[in-house]
């Protein structure tokens, strides 16, 4: 699997899963992006009998999101939760904007733990397997957290009907992410076949680095 057929395979589900996670779009989106940025600079440790591909990934999107809490202590607002509802892809004869935004507030008071294999099961359509991969816990863990948060997630949503999707997808935001991982690709391989380099050439890639940048901004 090349890097283009990586990205159109899973960006719209890191999207999903990240958005449930920080609860703004801006953010979600920044987020996606620096998520197949180390794709590209980690695809090499990646080993296909270790964890699955899909296992790999949102290892990784969660530990870009641990590092965006850290950075901004930030706690997901009323304002985030309402946008977040309206950005679900949710047919509106199947839920509508309030019963999307009691669930969302429900999933959001979980704790971390909680949470995490919420959102990576149902939002991001991984197998039970696979977030007990991701999240380091035994598959039979995850199976008695899903079932317990469920009975925790219909208590307070009582009467609710089911109400899991996607998000809807920014395709400027898609297209940006996309050429920012190509960049990173492209650097990755010119430094690779410029490992000694003289201090001149390096200020040269690190010219190279910064128009690529300003040309995948000035793109957006």
């Amino acid at each position: 699997m090349d890097l283009i057929d990586i990205f159109d395979s899973f960006y719209d589900k890191i999207y999903s899963f990240t958005l449930l996670r920080v609860g703004n779009v801006h953010d979600a989106e920044d987020l996606s992006s620096d998520v197949f940025v180390k794709v590209v600079e980690k695809l090499y440790t990646y080993n296909s009998e270790k964890a699955a591909f899909s296992t790999w990934i949102f290892t990784i999107a969660l530990n870009e999101i641990k590092m965006h809490y850290r950075r901004s202590k930030k706690v997901c607002s009323l304002d985030d939760i309402n946008e977040l509802a309206g950005q679900l892809n949710i047919e509106d004869d199947l839920l509508q904007h309030e019963e999307r935004v009691s669930l969302l507030r429900a999933i959001d008071e979980l704790d971390e733990r909680r949470k995490n294999v919420v959102v990576l099961k149902y939002f991001s359509g991984l197998s039970d397997r696979q977030v007990a991969e991701a999240m380091k816990l035994s598959e039979k863990n995850v199976g008695v957290i899903l079932s317990r948060t469920r009975r925790i997630l219909q208590k307070r949503l009582t009467g609710r009907r089911e109400a899991f999707g996607y998000a809807k997808i920014d395709t400027g935001a898609r297209d940006i992410a996309k050429r920012k991982m190509m960049v990173q690709h492209k650097i990755a391989l010119y430094e690779d076949n410029h490992a000694n380099t003289t201090r001149g050439e390096s200020a040269f890639t690190d010219n190279f680095y910064n128009t690529a940048i300003m040309y995948v901004s000035d793109s957006a």
